[in-house]
């Protein structure tokens, strides 16, 4: 049985964290805001890069069937493997199944917001491989069981 005490002060301090935390994001977001506002300001012809950037971007868009030849042409031309993965599960599928191939228990991930997105770590997981975060914050968020905020 839990001592009534202990969790009490348990759940007291997970409160007092919990309004600390708060308040810190809300200084957090709010510097970060006010620092974009004066950046982006600074920046004579900020809507016009801004329009630019998003010309280019809507043009990967449209010439990305040609954009991904390049890619698995450049790949294999020097050794590498590619796989266009149907959906997120699909890259799950193949990453996992080359991990299994290649008998791997530990995979160390860099900057790879996209395989939160797919939710890789459960699956590697699921399948006895540890996966460890080299990005710090990432890190953080693994070793809490936290997903990034944006997903």
């Amino acid at each position: 049985m839990a001592d009534k005490s202990v969790e009490g002060s348990l759940h007291k301090a997970i409160r007092m964290a919990l309004d600390v935390e708060s308040e810190a994001v809300r200084r957090n977001t709010q510097t970060f805001n006010q620092g974009r506002y004066r950046a982006t300001a600074a920046i004579e012809d900020y809507d016009e890069l801004k329009d630019r950037a998003r010309a280019i971007k809507e043009a990967a868009i449209d010439s990305l069937p040609e954009l991904l030849t390049t890619l698995e042409a450049a790949v294999t031309s020097r050794g590498g493997r590619f796989h266009l993965a149907r959906d997120g599960a699909d890259a799950c599928h193949y990453i996992k199944r080359i991990c299994l191939q290649r008998q791997a228990r530990l995979v160390v991930k860099a900057k790879s917001m996209t395989t939160e997105e797919i939710r890789l770590n459960g699956v590697l997981e699921g399948s006895g491989i540890e996966v460890v975060e080299t990005d710090l914050a990432e890190f953080i968020l693994q070793v809490s069981g936290e997903q990034p905020s944006h997903i």
